[in-house]
């Protein structure tokens, strides 16, 4: 902003609130771009962001939907979540890999603790 709280456009951040206001179905519109397959609670914090940035005078009407994805990664990011490829083998915080946490449904190890216990006791 330059002179008097007008933007370089010439419109006041005064103006730019009321014409977001004005919209209708706006909040609708912006989770739509953003992406109903997302999960709510990230779609919710992107769509508020993109909201703010809208009242704010930092992004025009007509980008909601080019400018969509790059409120919806920032929301992933911000949630924790970790789009890089990752091996099963690399340890995890407790030192453990993905592989080591996996069960294995063909193991035979319980069968064979009974197995023992049956054989110590006679049967």
């Amino acid at each position: 902003m330059d002179k008097k709280g007008l933007r370089p456009s010439g419109v006041s951040g005064q103006s730019l609130r009321k014409a977001v206001i004005r919209e209708e179905n706006l909040p609708r519109r912006i989770e739509k771009a953003i992406g109903l397959h997302v999960p709510r609670d990230i779609r919710m914090d992107a769509v508020n962001e993109m909201y703010l940035q809208l009242l704010d005078g930092k992004l025009p009407l007509t980008e909601i939907e080019s400018s969509a994805a790059r409120f919806r990664s920032r929301a992933f990011e911000m949630a924790g979540f970790n789009r890089s490829t990752r091996s099963l083998d690399e340890a995890n915080d407790n030192g453990l890999s993905l592989t080591e946490t996996l069960a294995d449904p063909n193991s035979l190890e319980p069968f064979e603790e009974v197995l023992k216990r049956r054989f110590a006791e006679g049967e």
